[in-house]
């Protein structure tokens, strides 16, 4: 509760019990006429009231631009992360697994601490599940709620904490709509790309696919190391605006202040960049193929 919504008037706390509200009355609005209390070590107060650390305020000494550049180029070679990687490398490690080892209910496993006869290492668990319809209708999905490691011998860790999924509705004469996700953490050095290198994401892509038109909504974010691009409602429809995408796309600077492209409607790939409030100029680029590839992924019947 609010001091605001709390403290009352000062005619009805003369009123009521005088010996006791009058005296709530007075503390509060003592306490909030004090100064507020010093940042905590290696903090600092600026202007607006706020502690931040003192190089996440600092002037950049980066070109904004080329960093964006950069950050969404390592993020194109990483890939977008996408739940089927995910579904396959699991069930994939499923198979190396025996009747003891994991103990399995459909495809899951409750909390796990065993080594199966070829000598895979299943720890933790995973509650996935898979079906061939959905909501009573056509369809596909699968899903996973993980915390586990998974270690073949010889090889590094296959780590997961968090969830991803997806599912697609297939009704006849309709478009066909679908939703993924990928939320938490996922690393396997043993592989390439995005897991690979390992990422934390909290991304979900939703969309529909007619014929040979698309419609897709990308909302959140993914990345590991130097590289974060978070996706703020930006919506891409194959069949207007020449399949450009429109929204903001944000870029994290190596000072943890976000750099942000707004793809506008002129349906040319171009927009303004802006940090920390300052419009610092424009930026192109051409992100029609991969749009079309993360829908064509998407696409599973």
């Amino acid at each position: 509760m609010s001091v605001a919504s709390f403290v009352m008037p000062p005619s009805r706390c003369l009123v009521a019990r005088p010996s006791f509200v009058a005296s709530v009355c007075v503390s509060l609005l003592a306490a909030c006429s004090k100064p507020a209390a010093d940042c905590m070590e290696g903090f600092v107060r600026g202007e607006d009231q706020q502690c931040d650390r003192p190089e996440d305020t600092a002037e950049p000494n980066f070109d904004a631009l080329l960093h964006l550049e950069s950050s969404l180029q390592t993020h194109w070679e990483r890939g977008i992360p996408e739940p089927f990687t995910l579904r396959d490398h699991y069930l994939s490690f499923l198979q190396d697994g025996d009747v003891d080892c994991p103990v399995l209910l459909d495809g899951a496993f409750s909390p796990q601490d065993c080594v199966s006869e070829s000598g895979t290492h299943f720890y933790g668990l995973a509650f996935y599940q898979e079906k061939d319809r959905v909501q009573n209708q056509p369809g596909y999905l699968f899903a996973m709620q993980a915390s586990f490691e998974l270690q073949r011998p010889e090889e590094q860790s296959f780590s997961a904490g968090g969830g991803f999924g997806y599912e697609v509705l297939a009704v006849p004469n309709e478009p066909t709509d679908w939703m993924a996700f990928v939320q938490g953490s996922f690393h396997y050095p043993d592989t390439e790309g995005w897991l690979g290198d390992g990422v934390t994401a909290g991304l979900v892509l939703r969309g529909s696919h007619e014929g040979e038109n698309y419609r897709m909504t990308i909302e959140g974010g993914s990345g590991q190391g130097e590289t974060y691009v978070f996706w703020d409602s930006v919506d891409v429809d194959s069949s207007v605006c020449e399949g450009h995408p429109v929204g903001r796309i944000g870029s994290r600077g190596p000072n943890s202040a976000w750099i942000w492209w707004t793809l506008d409607e002129r349906c040319n790939g171009c927009g303004s960049v802006e940090y920390r409030g300052e419009v610092l100029g424009e930026f192109c680029q051409d992100l029609r193929d991969e749009m079309q590839s993360m829908a064509d992924q998407m696409e599973v019947l």
